[in-house]
């Protein structure tokens, strides 16, 4: 009972930090999107091999938006209005503990298809 009211109350204390974390993660993976968007549309394809990277790019490209436009939501729920006060970001902390899992889940998704990009990258280039 102690260590769940402790990991409540540091939920609660740590949203700001935490949402900026979720925030940066996020801006990072979609800066990382469009690099790999500009780069792909310098590459010279055979049209066989455009169709087959279109394919599987478009798969982890669409899967990496979505998740990211979902995190997007979630923490566009939590924001107060007026963002920053004394340098922190105003968060709703209340509910930024309900909806924790659910953020926590997403970012670990977000992870799993940077990690699938990366994977993807790494082969594309051998």
């Amino acid at each position: 009972m102690t260590k769940a009211l402790h990991s409540l109350i540091e939920t609660y204390k740590d949203a700001p930090m935490e949402i900026l974390a979720f925030i940066d993660e996020v801006r990072a993976f979609r800066t990382m999107l469009s690099m790999l968007e500009e780069v792909d549309s310098l590459e010279q394809w055979t049209p066989e091999e455009r169709a087959e990277n279109e394919t599987c790019l478009g798969g982890i490209l669409e899967n990496g938006k979505r998740i990211a436009q979902k995190i997007d939501k979630l923490i566009d729920k939590v924001q107060k209005e007026g963002l920053r006060k004394n340098g922190e970001i105003q968060v709703n902390r209340l509910l930024w503990v309900r909806i924790i899992k659910k953020a926590r889940k997403l970012q670990e998704s977000l992870r799993t298809q940077k990690a699938i990009l990366c994977n993807f990258l790494t082969v594309r280039t051998l």
